[in-house]
């Protein structure tokens, strides 16, 4: 009996492949925004710390690759103005 190994992609694998750089716009797990301000390295493939400052005041922390998602350079930057969003939002509200 012949035995087969297969290396197979996970989703924690796909996170651990994902680098993200200074500057760079990125989603928490819990749905905040923000950006790196700093990479901490790691020895180890994957481990690398992110220091994340969030959008509008909402703090900052550090995380892990895996608990990071990127975030399109214009997302949240509609063309609309702030006054139209509360507008289309109430619109069918009477």
């Amino acid at each position: 009996m012949e035995r087969r190994i297969e290396k197979h992609s996970t989703r924690l694998s796909a996170a651990l492949d994902q680098g993200f750089h200074v500057g760079e716009r990125v989603r928490t797990l819990d749905g905040l925004t923000g950006r790196v301000i700093m990479i901490t390295e790691s020895f180890a493939p994957g481990n690398s710390a992110y220091q994340i400052v969030l959008d509008n005041g909402q703090g900052g922390g550090t995380y892990l690759a895996s608990q990071l998602r990127p975030v399109p350079e214009d997302y949240g930057r509609g063309d609309r103005s702030p006054g139209d969003r509360g507008r289309a939002a109430g619109a069918g509200i009477r």
